[in-house]
């Protein structure tokens, strides 16, 4: 899963909080999938895309299907992260990112992740269409085709 940083157009920075790290004083391993998925959101909203929107009227309302998670370093207390955040794949209900975790100080790679979303319909447990506008902006931002 190596990933060329150059590759990343979108980049959000997160600040390590004391409830991230464990008792060995680095973040814990499962708070990586809460940079990535906040990375996601935040890329959503630098595109144009009101999460807090589409969700709850159903136009855009995404669940993650698969996540896979390399870890190669440790964040410390008030380190700050900077989550790369890419679209590499538009299925016809999905969109595969590929997501990043570099340490600011000393740009270290310190995880890499790949996470699948699927467009769902609450409560009925099936899978919809990506909508055409968000497909468009997606596609465009990252150059993947449609």
């Amino acid at each position: 899963m190596a990933e060329d940083l150059e590759q990343f157009r979108f980049w959000h920075p997160i600040r390590v909080r004391y409830r991230d790290v464990d008792r060995q004083d680095i973040v814990y391993f499962g708070v990586y999938l809460e940079y990535f998925s906040q990375g996601i959101y935040e890329y959503f909203a630098a595109l144009g895309i009101p999460l807090s929107e589409t969700e709850p009227s159903g136009e855009f309302d995404t669940v993650f299907r698969r996540v896979e998670i390399d870890y190669l370093g440790s964040a410390r207390l008030d380190d700050t992260v900077r989550i790369g955040v890419r679209c590499v794949r538009i299925g016809n209900s999905s969109l595969e990112f590929a997501t990043v975790a570099v340490r600011e100080r000393d740009g270290a790679v310190l995880a890499q992740g790949r996470l699948v979303l699927v467009n769902h319909v609450r409560h009925a447990g099936s899978s919809k269409p990506i909508p055409e506008p968000i497909r468009r902006a997606v596609a465009d931002f990252d150059a993947v085709a449609v």
